[in-house]
């Protein structure tokens, strides 16, 4: 039992220090990302090539989220609407809806 708490406690103290490394690393590179913006904004673009330049590097993670998002409505729908099992199904509950509603009319309770 003295060996597995000894164990234990040796186990947290690594964690420990992993935790504190992880924490420095993601400290410089959050001071590296802030530096890196102060340097992107003060430098002012003096030509539409520097422009176009800052546009490359801002859009393709727009353009990703909104390409990820019609793809996979577009999978989505495809899979509701064209899997190969649903497509008789929705098909005969088109037929039944019409030929029931068809019936309801011609009987009087619609």
């Amino acid at each position: 039992m003295k060996q597995q708490n000894i164990e234990a406690e040796q186990v947290k103290r690594d964690l420990e220090q992993q935790l504190r490394e992880e924490r420095e690393r993601s400290d410089e590179r959050v001071q590296e990302m802030k530096e890196t913006v102060m340097r992107l904004q003060s430098h002012r673009w003096s030509s539409s090539e520097g422009a176009n330049e800052l546009s490359l590097l801002i859009e393709p993670q727009e353009i990703m989220k909104s390409k990820a998002r019609s793809s996979s409505l577009r999978r989505l729908l495809h899979h509701i609407y064209f899997y190969r099992t649903r497509t008789p199904l929705l098909f005969g509950l088109y037929l039944l809806t019409i030929h029931v509603l068809l019936l309801l009319c011609l009987s009087g309770h619609l």
